[in-house]
This record gives structure tokens, C-alpha cells and sequence, in this order.
């Protein structure tokens, strides 16, 4: 019994003593140490998750339209070309129009024809191994272009490629006249179609005859190049409606080839034969017979009706 009691105080006393006992905190768990990989990777990973955020610029205020010169320039000349025609503008065409007179222009075509051939007798002259050259050889290509140089002060530049050769073949290959005019070429009819200080056209009608030539409405152009009027080409057409020719019309039709000046005619006759009407004028040289509907000289009926 007493044994027992000792027992039950000694197991008090130990209940007792692991009441009072200041309980220890435990021991922290290891920490991982990070590495510069797994920090690289937390980074990216805020900024993928983290929304872009939208960049916004502020608005800068339309700027008015301005126009540019080349623009203030067509303007100008939009404006003035409406202008043309009306006024003062007009004045100065119609001047322009009017800056040669149809016989100042004619004689200008005369001489300037005259001239023409008379480079071309010269070079005849000089260049006798020209006759009888086969076209497209060297002689021939050579040749052209001694012509060109030649011609250049009467012939305008911007046909001067063409027209030489016309020239060149007329005079060494051919021997007659086809598509170079003379001056005898121009006979009446004559007007004025377009003049002003840097070209004219002259048109006019070439009377036929009993040889080559047909009767011909002609319009004839003319560049003025460094102060000089240069032959610039011509257009041609057939008449086929009457021209009902009158002596006023023929009176100066004909020129003097060695003078290069108009000689009067005078009027003989008018005359009927076989159902066409003709004039009978006397030139400086000649009788002719004029049909006054065809233009064509037939001076033949007059050896008929003598006969």
C-alpha cells in the first residue's frame, strides 16, 4: 500500500512538470535557392500574362490643302487660253494671220524654188559621176547626203532628209521633174490658207498641159528657220469640179523662167470646141488654148482649126 501511494505521486509530479515545459518551435523548412533561369522565366511569364496596354497618339489637326505652283501654273495657262479668241488676244492673231501678203508669199516660193534648182544645175555640173547611180549604194547614200548639205539653207530641216533625196533623184536618176515643183508650177488661184511670223501655206492651182503635168490643187508650206522661209513640204489633190477659169484668173498664169518674173497675156479669143469652152490668150512666147473648166492648155486645137 505504501508502495502504491509513492507510485501515484511520483506520476503527479511528472504530469505536472510537462505542463510547465516551454513548448520549442519547430525547425523552418529548407528553402530552394533560385536560379537565374527559374527568375528569366517568372519575367516572362508576368509579361505574357500581363495585357498590352494600347499606345494612343494624340491626333494632330488636318492641314489645309495648299496647291502647288505646277498647279497655280496650268491654272495660269487654263486662263489664258480661254481668253484666246475674244479682245485684245484676238487682235494679236488675227495680226499674226495677216503677216504676209498672197503675192509677198508667192514670190517667196518662186525664188525659193529657183534657188532650189539652181543648186541643183550647179551640182550637175561638178558631179557628172552622180548620172546613172544605182540607188542604195554607197555612191548613192554618199551622195544624199552632199545633197542635204547643200540644200540646207532652203530646205527646211524638219523634211530635209526626205527632200534631198526627192532632189537628188530627179536630177541625176530620172532627168524630169515628178514631185519637185518650179516655179512655173504655181499658176493661179492663189490664197493664203495660214501666215504668221513662223509659217505660211500657200495654196494654188498648177494648169495642165500636153506633157506630164495634170491640173492640180496644191497647198505649199513654208518654216521660217533662223530668219530664212525654207520649203517645208506640200499636199496635192486632183480637180475634178469645173473651174470655170476666167482671163483674170490667167491673165499672169506663166512665168519667165530665165527672169523668174510674171509676164502679162493677152486675151484673143473666146472660143467653143467640141462642147468645151476655151480662152485664146497670147503669152510673151506663145499662143495658148486654156480649157476654162479642165485648166489644161490644148494649144492642138488651134492647128486643127488652122488646118
Amino acid at each position: 500500500m505504501k508502495y502504491l501511494i509513492v507510485l501515484l505521486v511520483s506520476l503527479g509530479l511528472l504530469m505536472g512538470c510537462q505542463d510547465d515545459a516551454v513548448e520549442e518551435p519547430a525547425a523552418p523548412e529548407p528553402v530552394e535557392e533560385e536560379t537565374e533561369e527559374d527568375v528569366t522565366e517568372e519575367k516572362n511569364q508576368e509579361t505574357t500574362e500581363k495585357p498590352e496596354e494600347e499606345v494612343k497618339f494624340e491626333e494632330e489637326p488636318e492641314e489645309e490643302q495648299k496647291p502647288s505652283e505646277s498647279d497655280s501654273n496650268e491654272q495660269d495657262i487654263d486662263e489664258g487660253t480661254d481668253n484666246v479668241g475674244s479682245g485684245e488676244g484676238d487682235q494679236v492673231s488675227k495680226e499674226a494671220e495677216t503677216f504676209l501678203s498672197v503675192d509677198e508669199a508667192r514670190e517667196i516660193v518662186e525664188n525659193n524654188l529657183a534657188t532650189s534648182i539652181g543648186i541643183m544645175q550647179q551640182l550637175q555640173s561638178q558631179k557628172q559621176n552622180w548620172f546613172g547611180m544605182v540607188e542604195g549604194t554607197q555612191e548613192y547614200n554618199e551622195a544624199v547626203e552632199v545633197t542635204k548639205t547643200h540644200l540646207s539653207d532652203t530646205i527646211s530641216s524638219h523634211v530635209i532628209n526626205e527632200w534631198a533625196e526627192h532632189y537628188l533623184k530627179e536630177f541625176f536618176i530620172y532627168n524630169h521633174f515628178i514631185l519637185v515643183l518650179q516655179p512655173y508650177s504655181l499658176n493661179t488661184r492663189f490664197n493664203l490658207e495660214m501666215s504668221n511670223n513662223y509659217q505660211f501655206t500657200l495654196s494654188f492651182v498648177q494648169l495642165g498641159d500636153e506633157a506630164f503635168n495634170e491640173t492640180m490643187q496644191f497647198n505649199i508650206h513654208y518654216y521660217n528657220e533662223a530668219g530664212n522661209w525654207k520649203f517645208a513640204g506640200y499636199d496635192a489633190e486632183e480637180i475634178s469640179e469645173p473651174l470655170n477659169l476666167t482671163f483674170e484668173d490667167l491673165e499672169e498664169a506663166f512665168i519667165d523662167g530665165e527672169k523668174n518674173e510674171r509676164y502679162a497675156g493677152t486675151l484673143v479669143e473666146k472660143m467653143e470646141h467640141e462642147g468645151e469652152s476655151y480662152l485664146i490668150i497670147d503669152y510673151k512666147y506663145t499662143r495658148k488654148a486654156i480649157n476654162v473648166n479642165t485648166g489644161y492648155d490644148e494649144s492642138y486645137i488651134l492647128q486643127k482649126r488652122s488646118g
